[in-house]
């Protein structure tokens, strides 16, 4: 499962299901104040309504200023990172999350047969490849840890344009 970001002018991000809780937390903890998601008109035609919650990918809209605002919080993020700037506590946890683990591959449980497993790491050669990695150390009083921004920069980036439904 994963949750679709559905840009207002054609820009598209996706992440895993599990992930997207981190990315709204990393925004929060840089300053976004969420508005709510809201749903489209309803079946009854009552207009639109507000549901608040950004989770469920059941189409709902993120409106423009909040989507801006999302965007702004998340390019605070990078800017801070990018510089080394001193962060909260939480602002250090929250990325945490996104440290990197260049250990065995998240499959490495499942029964594979070789050719299985050289596919998958042939999809993830190929994605890294078309996606490369911006690694930035964070330092802080939990640790020192590597983290990839690059899927950060692209939520920014799609949200940056405005108005967003998550599919």
């Amino acid at each position: 499962m994963s949750y679709e970001i559905l840009g207002s002018t054609g820009k598209y991000w996706t992440c895993h299901q599990c992930d997207w809780g981190d990315y709204l937390d990393v925004a929060v903890a840089f300053g976004w104040e969420p508005a709510g998601a809201f749903f489209k008109c309803d079946e009854g035609g009552h207009g639109e309504h507000p549901s608040g919650s950004y989770f469920g990918n059941s189409f709902q809209i993120v409106t423009d200023g909040d989507a801006r605002a999302m965007a702004a919080a998340l390019n605070r993020a990078v800017a801070a990172i990018n510089a080394g700037s001193p962060m909260t506590d939480n602002q250090a946890l929250v990325l945490k999350e996104f440290e990197i683990s260049d250990g065995e591959p998240p499959w490495k449980d499942l029964r594979l047969t070789e050719k299985q497993r050289a596919v998958l790491l042939a999809c993830k050669a190929e994605y890294l490849a078309e996606h490369p990695r911006e690694v930035r150390t964070i330092r802080s009083h939990h640790g020192t840890f590597d983290i990839d921004i690059r899927r950060v920069m692209d939520l920014a980036d799609v949200a940056s344009a405005g108005s967003f439904t998550i599919a």
